[in-house]
């Protein structure tokens, strides 16, 4: 657990004077470490905030919270209805991926 405080700064990107009590890392700092191994055998787990659906077709836009994806593997169930599906692709501004990888923490 870190002791920051984002309204202040403290402990965000540099280490706060006014917690002299905390000798952890600081937020930025961790949150560049590589996902552990750990971290991609989690489930997949996406938080959606957007839906843009097309005659046949829909995209959903968000988050990933853990795990990772590839097109055409396992199911994905969306929630609260549990309709299943497959990814059919993964679309980024740079384009498609094979696989998506799992988030950083």
């Amino acid at each position: 657990m870190r002791a920051i405080s984002a309204l202040e700064g403290d402990n965000v990107v540099d280490s706060s004077k006014r917690m002299p009590w905390y000798h952890g890392p600081t937020r930025w700092s961790t949150s560049k470490l590589p996902p552990s191994e750990e971290d991609s055998l989690q489930r997949f787990s996406l938080s959606g905030q957007a839906v843009i659906r097309q005659t046949r077709l829909s995209w959903v836009a968000g988050r990933i919270a853990s795990g990772s994806i590839i097109p055409g593997g396992d199911l994905v169930a969306a929630l609260p209805s549990g309709r299943k599906t497959r990814v059919r692709s993964i679309v980024t501004y740079d384009g498609e991926l094979r696989r998506l990888p799992p988030p950083c923490p």
